[in-house]
């Protein structure tokens, strides 16, 4: 079953193990077949949480993809479309700028992003976006910080719309409900290995 709190985490497991309990290391045998209960559980736990991926609108959808989901699930497709999403909300937010260096500030972005979000990677600093968008790091503080801020803006407010209806399917479970669950998914395993 998915034991978790956080939406993001929750995304990341529905799509890498779809059906397949993680914690099924020790079964109990009630009879020739085994049970299989956890299995089921977890797989109605997988199958909400994605389809409550599959229901958020577009470009949040393949956001929410992009961002979390494991290697094989993305298509060059999510990623040209939510490019093309970012782009044409910042040139509705804001003035254009050189298009050419905001479609690539938009994919830099896009992966720093996705980066801090889903492996806690450190924030590209601004000597590090310049050097990848090929503008003089001496302007930064003429627009292009504020071009940044609009485009990283944008895809945290994707990222809330996107995880906000996930967070409602999740179990309600308290911490210290998790740390028991962990305890005792430990001491299986210790008395698994004996």
């Amino acid at each position: 079953m998915i034991n978790t709190t956080s939406a993001r985490a929750a995304i990341t497991m529905a799509m890498a193990n779809g059906w397949r309990s993680p914690d099924l290391a020790v079964r109990v045998q009630t009879g020739s077949k085994g049970d299989t209960t956890p299995q089921i559980l977890h797989g109605i736990d997988c199958g909400r949480v994605l389809a409550a991926v599959d229901a958020l609108p577009e470009p949040v959808r393949s956001w929410i993809y992009v961002a979390y989901a494991p290697a094989g699930w993305v298509t060059e497709n999510h990623v040209w479309r939510v490019q093309e999403e970012l782009i044409t909300e910042y040139h509705r937010r804001r003035q254009v700028r050189e298009p050419g260096k905001i479609a690539v500030m938009a994919l830099v972005c896009l992966s720093d992003m996705r980066a801090r979000l889903s492996r806690n990677a450190p924030k590209l600093g601004p000597a590090a976006i310049a050097k990848k968008v090929r503008f003089d790091i001496r302007n930064w503080g003429n627009g292009w910080s504020d071009s940044y801020a609009v485009l990283e803006d944008i895809i945290d407010q994707w990222d809330l719309e996107g995880l906000g209806p996930i967070a409602k399917n999740l179990p309600r479970w308290t911490r210290e409900a998790l740390e028991e669950e962990r305890e005792e998914r430990k001491q299986r395993r210790a008395v698994a290995q004996l």
